[in-house]
């Protein structure tokens, strides 16, 4: 079997409400400026609550007011104080999330960024823990085929692109722009 081509993500600074994507995907419980991400995007999307869904699973929703055709959202997940095995269930609902993106043959998925202050010295196993997944999909079966983090802030986007820039870049010409890697 042929392996897919890789396109490389593209991070930025925007605003995921406004992500013009095939699918926005979420896992609830990060915070939008101090607000409930999950919320704000279940309340654009023209949702009045969140259905209910099998244990473990995520939901893939129409994307109603959002510049998308779905919106995916995973199980919240605690990260308690960072150590592998409570990573582990954190990556398993990003994992859920892009089961649903292979389902739906998503080519482009908007994922909302964390806020990575809040992660302090546990950031760079939790940004891992949501790049892997996503990385892992786009070698097996090359989707999503386009791949936007939309981040809140500049510092959050150059936490991700170094995060990626370390893990999955092979050479120069793969790293994200990052003018720290120069």
């Amino acid at each position: 079997m042929e392996k897919p081509q890789i396109v490389k993500p593209e991070v930025f600074v925007g605003d995921i409400l406004t992500a013009k994507a095939d699918a926005i995907v979420a896992l609830p419980g990060v915070s939008l400026g101090g607000r409930d991400l999950s919320g704000e995007l279940m309340k654009k999307a023209g949702l009045e609550r969140m259905p209910e869904c099998a244990a473990g699973r995520a939901l893939a929703l129409p994307a109603g007011g959002l510049d998308a055709k779905w919106l995916i959202l995973g199980k919240a997940v605690p990260l308690g104080d960072g150590q592998n095995k409570e990573l582990l269930p954190f990556a398993e609902a990003m994992r859920a999330c892009l089961e649903l993106v292979r389902e739906k043959e998503i080519e482009t998925a908007a994922f909302a960024s964390f806020p990575t202050a809040e992660y302090g010295s546990r950031l760079f196993s939790v940004l891992g823990a949501v790049w892997r997944p996503i990385m892992d999909l786009k070698r097996e079966q090359g989707l999503p085929k386009r791949t936007l983090i939309v981040c809140q802030n500049e510092e959050i986007a150059r936490h991700y692109r170094v995060v990626y820039n370390y893990w999955y870049a092979i050479d120069k010409s793969d790293r994200l722009d990052d003018p720290g890697w120069d």
